[in-house]
C-alpha cells in the first residue's frame, strides 16, 4: 500500500514541474507557437510519465513479492539468496527510474538543477 503514496508523491512533483515550466521564446515568437510548444511538451512529458507509471508498479510488486518470500520461509537459506538477487536488481532499477524521472523534471523546470531534492529553493511563480 505504500507504494502507491510513493508512486502518488513522485507523480505529483512531476506535474507540479510541468505546470511551473515556462517555455523560452525568442522576441519573434508568436504567443500561439509558444501555446503549441507548451502542448507538445506537456504531451511529451505525459507519454514519459504514463510510461513511468507501469516502470514503477513492477519493481514494486517484485519487491513486495520477494519480501514476502521472506516472511514466509525465512530458514531457507536458497530462497533467503534469491530473494535478495531480486531485490537487488529490482532497486538497481528503481534507481535509474528516480534518475529518469530527475532528468524530466531537470527539462521541464531547469531551475530544480540547483537542488533536486530541496524544493524550498524553487521560485514558485505561479503568476
Amino acid at each position: 500500500m505504500k507504494h502507491r503514496y510513493l508512486l502518488g508523491a513522485v507523480v505529483a512533483v512531476a506535474l507540479l514541474g510541468m505546470g511551473l515550466s515556462r517555455p523560452r521564446s525568442g522576441p519573434r515568437e508568436t504567443a500561439e507557437a509558444l501555446r503549441e510548444r507548451s502542448r507538445a511538451q506537456l504531451a511529451d512529458a505525459a507519454a514519459r510519465l504514463a510510461r513511468f507509471d507501469h516502470d514503477l508498479r513492477t519493481p514494486v510488486g517484485t519487491l513486495m513479492s520477494a519480501v514476502s518470500l521472506l516472511e514466509a520461509a525465512p530458514d531457507d537459506a536458497a530462497l533467503r539468496a534469491e530473494a535478495l538477487g531480486l531485490i537487488s536488481r529490482q532497486l538497481a532499477r528503481l534507481t535509474g527510474l528516480a534518475d529518469d524521472l530527475h532528468d524530466l523534471a531537470l527539462e521541464l523546470h531547469p531551475v530544480a538543477r540547483s537542488s533536486p531534492a530541496d524544493a524550498r529553493q524553487i521560485p514558485w511563480d505561479t503568476r
